[in-house]
């Protein structure tokens, strides 16, 4: 079973990976009904929570419209922004530079059809930690399953399970249209900087690549 949802892209511009992208004028006719009830029969034998404890939330778009669709939620597992209809779960088609933002907790979203990550291209939904008018902070939150084994006491074989653990984040900076992902080592961004006063804050301020509170302090300060 799928379902027909038009979805109406607004004449916006809004940031892209490396410059501004104005959303054309159109009205295109998207099948964001895959119907996976099937395969989430499955999913409810794994232990553990691909949605990070979100439940669904209303949202806003910016860069379309959609009908029928009221609540969403983010699955961290399958990189797909999910609804219901009655106990059937659906995804949301995916376009580029759209914005979600849930209104319960306030996470936004972007989706990109390709940015570079330290491994290559790749396409998904990025969320959007901090941003201003010289620099945006993105963050990647995965969900993978891992086999783990069970034990009552320290004598019992145990059993094994699946088990949705989350991955830590990999942070993503763009600094006045420079998408630049983020490795552990503060050199390797220092090295992809032009602005001196950039790379004397990185230093002096001893800024964390794997810290969210450095980082969201370091885009704070570019966008001063």
């Amino acid at each position: 079973m799928k379902i027909k949802i038009s979805i109406i892209f607004l004449f916006i511009s809004i940031n892209n990976l490396f410059a501004q992208v104005a959303l054309s004028p159109s009205v295109v006719e998207l099948n964001i009904g895959t119907n996976r009830a099937q395969s989430y029969k499955i999913d409810y034998e794994i232990k553990g929570d691909p949605y990070l404890g979100k439940n669904l939330s209303p949202f806003t778009l910016k860069g379309a419209t959609v009908k029928n669709v009221s609540l969403l939620r983010y699955n961290y597992f399958t990189d797909q922004m999910e609804y219901l209809v009655g106990n059937v779960v659906y995804d949301l088609d995916r376009a580029e530079n759209v914005l979600i933002s849930f209104n319960n907790d306030h996470r936004k979203f972007i989706f990109f059809i390709n940015y570079p990550t330290l491994e290559g291209q790749q396409s998904g939904y990025l969320q959007i930690v901090e941003e201003g008018e010289n620099a945006t902070l993105y963050k990647k939150t995965s969900v993978m399953v891992e086999k783990k084994l069970m034990k009552e006491d320290i004598m019992d074989t145990g059993i094994t399970i699946n088990e949705y653990t989350p991955k830590k984040p990999q942070y993503y900076i763009n600094i006045k249209n420079k998408f630049i992902p983020l490795s552990k080592s503060k050199e390797d961004l220092i090295k992809l900087i032009e602005d001196q006063s950039i790379k004397d804050f990185i230093k002096k301020e001893k800024i964390s690549m794997i810290s969210e509170v450095d980082l969201i302090k370091l885009t704070k300060f570019i966008n001063r």
